[in-house]
């Protein structure tokens, strides 16, 4: 009687249990979805974005990079962080004759200026893009009150990530799954990034210079729009058992390695006032 009841809101979305929708184009990306009706699943626990603005000329920034590995090192599995690192600031330009890798590029700098509305300092970060003050962006002595507050939650979507890579073509091929566990009434946005550990480049810190310093988390591209594509707009409210997958296949740059790369995946509302991440995941883009 219930996939009678989805079946009617669907309004012709699915052909007997699953169907295929078209290509989707993102410029190199292409990307398929599938959407289809399973046995509800257990809830995941919540995993956390913690999202910073940092550079490497910031001589204040690894204080906030050691307080990430130490979220992560009490939450094991449950913090996935990400590092944006944008044009137009001081403290994200290069070390003068020593910065092997430039890792400022557009996709942060425009995430920054018109999503969050400009960075406002260094280094400055949210959790799951809940705001502090009505500020988006805030300093790292208050992540970890709002990261703690953020574990104990329930997400109403499971969400599942994994990775291979196709040294021949230089491609990724990322698969992303969407398992709702709870109805969800609002509209949702799915975004898709790599980020890249283990980079060992210079950074200012303190008052001396790190030339052997190991950058962690560092953004190279946002797969998706900068600030995701909308989800299952069609459907005001996405029953429980409502699966989402969406495949996508991207180009590698040559100076990334592949081995030390992640695919992240997060699932957002997409309304003018709210803009929280539910859930996140994360996976290795060369398992």
């Amino acid at each position: 009687m219930r996939l009678l009841i989805m079946a009617g809101l669907f309004s012709g979305l699915f052909i007997s249990c699953k169907e295929k929708g078209p290509a989707i184009d993102f410029s190199d990306v292409r990307a398929t979805d599938t959407v289809y009706t399973a046995p509800v699943e257990a809830a995941q626990p919540k995993i956390v974005l913690l999202e910073e603005f940092t550079g490497v000329t910031c001589p204040n920034c690894p204080q906030a990079h050691q307080a990430i590995s130490g979220f992560q090192a009490q939450y094991p599995g449950r913090v996935v962080a990400v590092g944006y690192y944008a044009h137009g600031m001081a403290q994200t330009k290069p070390v003068e004759g020593l910065t092997i890798q430039d890792f400022r590029n557009d996709k942060a700098t425009e995430l920054g200026n018109n999503f969050f509305g400009g960075v406002p300092f260094l280094p400055s970060g949210t959790i799951d893009r809940i705001p502090d003050n009505d500020q988006y962006l805030y300093q790292s002595n208050k992540w970890g009150g709002i990261l703690t507050s953020r574990i104990s939650l329930s997400s109403p979507v499971n969400l599942y990530v994994t990775g291979s890579y196709d040294a021949d073509e230089q491609q990724a091929t990322a698969l992303v799954k969407m398992a709702f566990t709870a109805d969800v009434n609002r509209q949702l946005s799915l975004t898709l990034l790599v980020v890249e550990n283990d980079i060992i480049d210079a950074q200012e810190y303190g008052l001396r210079i790190d030339t052997f310093y190991n950058h962690a988390h560092v953004m190279r591209d946002i797969i998706t729009p900068n600030a995701g594509m909308s989800v299952l707009d069609s459907i005001a409210v996405k029953p429980a058992g409502l699966v989402y997958e969406r495949n996508f296949t991207f180009s590698v740059d040559p100076s990334w390695k592949p081995e030390n790369c992640q695919v992240v995946a997060f699932v957002s509302y997409n309304e003018p006032d709210n803009k929280e991440v539910v859930q996140a995941a994360e996976a290795p883009v060369a398992p």
